[in-house]
Formats: C-alpha cells, sequence, structure tokens
C-alpha cells in the first residue's frame, strides 16, 4: 500500500490558496486588468503571470505524476489537483474571451499567459473548453491544447476528440479560431494529409489573409 508525504502535501495544501486568490482577484477586477493589460502593450512592456502561480502549477503537475506512479494517492491529493486544475481552465476561458476584442500585439500577450495557464494540464482538462459553444473559450482551448500535445509529444491524430474539435474548428466562421487550430494540425503530418483537400480549400478561399499566407507556407 502506498504512503502518502504529507509534509509534501501539506506543502501543496498551504500553497493552493495562491492560484485561488488570484483566480478571485481576475475575476473581480477583470475590466481594470484588461485596462492595465492595454497599457503595458501600448508601453511595449510584458505583463508576467507570478512565479509563484507558475510554482504552483508545476508542482500539480508534478504531484499527477506521483499519483501515476503510485508515489502519492488519498482523497485530499485528488482534491489539490482538481482546485488548482479548476483555477487553470477558468483563467483560460477569460484570457480566451478577450483574445476575440483584443489588436495583435494584445493577442500575443494573451496567448503567452494562456500557456502558463495550461503548464501541468492534461488534454481531458479544457475538453469541456473544446466542446464549449462560446468561440472565446474554444480559442483558449486551441491555444492551451497547442501547448498540452507538444509538451506531452502527443500527435492531435490519435485523439478522436482532439481531432474532432480541430475539423469542426477549421470550418468555424470566426478567423481567429480558424488560425489557432490551424497551429494544431501543423504539429502533425498524419492531420496534413488527412485534412489535405480542406487545407487546400482554405489556401485558395479563406478570406484572411494571414490564413492564407500561412498555408501557403505549409501546404504544398
Amino acid at each position: 500500500m502506498c504512503e502518502i508525504d504529507w509534509d509534501i502535501l501539506h506543502k501543496y495544501v498551504d500553497s493552493l490558496v495562491w492560484p485561488i486568490l488570484v483566480l478571485g482577484l481576475f475575476l473581480l477586477f477583470r475590466n481594470q486588468i484588461t485596462k492595465l493589460i492595454n497599457r503595458i502593450t501600448n508601453e511595449s512592456e510584458q505583463i508576467e503571470l507570478g512565479g509563484l502561480i507558475k510554482a504552483q502549477f508545476k508542482q500539480v503537475g508534478q504531484l499527477r505524476e506521483d499519483v501515476k506512479t503510485g508515489k502519492a494517492t488519498g482523497e485530499q491529493t485528488d482534491k489539490v489537483i482538481s482546485a488548482t486544475v479548476t483555477v487553470q481552465v477558468e483563467g483560460i476561458k477569460l484570457l480566451g474571451q478577450d483574445y476575440i476584442h483584443s489588436n495583435y500585439d494584445q493577442r500575443r500577450i494573451l496567448e503567452s499567459r494562456i500557456s502558463d495557464y495550461s503548464i501541468g494540464l492534461e488534454t481531458g482538462d479544457i475538453q469541456d473548453l473544446l466542446d464549449s459553444k462560446d468561440t472565446g473559450h474554444r480559442i483558449g482551448g486551441a491555444i492551451a491544447l497547442e501547448h498540452i500535445l507538444y509538451r506531452t509529444k502527443t500527435d492531435p491524430a490519435e485523439n478522436a476528440k482532439v481531432k474532432q474539435f480541430i475539423i469542426e474548428s477549421l470550418a468555424d466562421s470566426n478567423s481567429f479560431l480558424r488560425y489557432e487550430t490551424l497551429q494544431l494540425v501543423f504539429q502533425s503530418s498524419k492531420l496534413l494529409t488527412e485534412l489535405k483537400t480542406k487545407l487546400e480549400e482554405m489556401k485558395n478561399f479563406d478570406k484572411n489573409p494571414a490564413i492564407k499566407t500561412l498555408l501557403k507556407m505549409y501546404v504544398k
């Protein structure tokens, strides 16, 4: 029977207050944070997610590995993982919604923040975002998924739900979602082959010039 390292678990529980506090502040002061992003973008500065928060996300990722290998177990462990994942997914939702209404420079900042919030996440954690009818949620999910697949060395063609999300999103009316979804396609030689007809069609007829330019680079 596996034993729980209570000292380590206690550290995770104590540090859990940080992401919950950040999410609370994010929800409460969302408009102010958006204005801050605008101001900082105009001044060509960078916003960084706090080091303590990144550390918490990485710790939960490690805790998950410990659960898989039998080094950690128990209901409290599951609660720590679940609570932190909830914070991360909610953060991705909000950032994805802001993405739609942002300019180019702001979108690059938001992409970086979504990358931070995807630390330690698995594909299943963001499935609700991929299944959502909200375009902002789907965009946030697509950006997060790109980082998750790269980190876990997973071919998107091998996951039926991910593949379905990609097929549906390439046909979506929102050009931001189509653009971000293409980043997923380019991670898979299988998808490039399977979806070649659709990609050729987009290369020739998509109304977004950035998408057409991108496809001309990858689809020959």
